[in-house]
């Protein structure tokens, strides 16, 4: 008896809520898409057997303790990086934790009460939401077990274009921690403003398929998430990927970065359009001196999938 897993991606779109006056903190909105996928085959051992990228063998150590296994045979068929603004960590996690909970006979938990005990969902319940409904999510805020406030599907004929430049990749989990529970968040009027209302126009466009509201709904979000962690990224933007997302604009494209990058985004009307769209990112990373790959995919409007094969 074996597992077969195969998740989505996420990418974040920012917080539309941080630090003030609400009995919450950290309320995220993001979006699934179908490409780059995780996807792993699972079986129980009496030892660690493993076949992957060696970056992803702790994520199922971990997923494989929390679940009560004493060893493991996983062979990750496919994987997105990580830390590079897809939320690899959590699905991994979540999928080989269910999948071994399968295995051995039991009822997993639902995603949001694993993630806790799996110690995700600290600062964003959205990589958790998106991994059970896909499509595009905003989360009720934290701390507290992950909750939707808004669960939409996206238009299927919509394509998000993604650039993801060869630099440095985004913040490790610990480094994360660090900066998110050790520094002292403080948010103006205006940019709590950028954010909700950012965040409403953004749903209203998707709910209604009207693609323009949605990229300035996301623009707005972006910014005021921008502004707020500005401290640690060095700007809107972290590093070069503030040149990338100017040099974009100069075209009129709306760039966002998803988590702390280096994956960044933006979403065209259908596949035709996002044919253009990914020859202008390899001219706008090459004006900027940067290098790397463009990838297309269609929103994934479901979640994860974990089932038992004979």
């Amino acid at each position: 008896m074996r597992a077969e897993v195969e998740t989505g991606s996420r990418l974040h779109g920012g917080f539309y809520y941080a630090a003030g006056d609400w009995n919450v903190r950290w309320g995220s909105l993001g979006f699934y898409i179908d490409k780059p996928k995780f996807r792993a085959a699972v079986e129980l051992s009496d030892e660690e057997k493993y076949r992957g990228p060696p970056e992803l063998l702790e994520y199922v150590r971990r997923a494989a303790r929390a679940a009560g296994a004493s060893g493991f045979n996983v062979e990750v068929l496919e994987s997105p990086p990580l830390h590079s603004g897809f939320g690899t960590g959590t699905q991994v996690l979540l999928s080989i934790y269910m999948a071994i909970k399968l295995l051995k006979g039991e009822q997993p938990e639902p995603a949001e009460e694993a993630t806790l005990k799996l110690g995700r969902a600290r600062h964003s319940g959205v990589g958790t939401l998106l991994f059970k409904y896909g499509g595009f999510v905003m989360d009720a805020g934290l701390p507290g077990r992950p909750t939707p406030l808004l669960t939409l599907k996206v238009p299927s004929q919509w394509r998000f274009v993604i650039a993801l430049p060869g630099m440095e990749r985004g913040l490790s989990e610990e480094e994360e921690e660090n900066i998110m529970d050790r520094k002292q968040w403080s948010n103006s009027e205006s940019n709590i403003g950028f954010m909700a209302e950012g965040a409403l126009r953004l749903a209203a466009g998707i709910a209604r398929g009207d693609i323009d509201d949605a990229l300035e709904g996301l623009r707005l979000v972006q910014r005021g998430t921008g502004i707020l962690f500005s401290s640690v990224q060095g700007g809107e933007f972290r590093g070069k990927l503030g040149e990338l997302a100017a040099e974009a604009w100069r075209s009129r494209v709306i760039l966002a970065q998803s988590s702390w990058g280096p994956a960044m985004y933006t979403i065209v009307e259908n596949e035709y359009e996002a044919q253009g769209d990914v020859m202008l990112m390899r001219e706008v990373m090459s004006t900027v001196g940067l290098s790397g790959t463009v990838i297309v995919t269609p929103p994934r409007n479901y979640g994860a999938m974990v089932k038992l094969v004979e």
